[in-house]
């Protein structure tokens, strides 16, 4: 499980010590981590459809699209989608930190399966 933290993949802030990372080494890592049909899953906060990558930088969320796309490419299936965590009142424009959101984000779970 990763929770809370696919859209760190993305966040970038030398000075303080995080550095850029190749966004599909985790995704490839993960797979030879896990044995065929071995199932991962990622929780992460929703950031508005069709929103750039550089969400999870600049509001520590991610468009669920994202994820999907690079888990798929590293040879994973995508077995379910849930909406299981929602908070229809989330302002998607809102960065984590603000008090507002904090804690109370729309959120999306993912299920996958190693195809191999």
């Amino acid at each position: 499980m990763m929770v809370l933290a696919y859209h760190d993949i993305y966040q970038v802030s030398p000075s303080s010590g995080w550095p850029r990372i190749n966004a599909p080494k985790p995704a490839a890592a993960l797979l030879d981590a896990l044995h065929p049909g071995g199932i991962p899953g990622v929780v992460d906060r929703n950031a508005a459809a069709g929103s750039g990558r550089e969400t999870g930088n600049a509001l520590h969320r991610i468009d669920p699209e994202i994820v999907i796309a690079k888990i798929e490419a590293a040879g994973f299936v995508l077995q379910e989608k849930s909406d299981i965590l929602p908070n229809m009142d989330d302002d998607y424009s809102l960065n984590m930190s603000d008090p507002e959101v904090c804690g109370k984000a729309d959120r999306f779970v993912l299920r996958f399966r190693n195809r191999g």
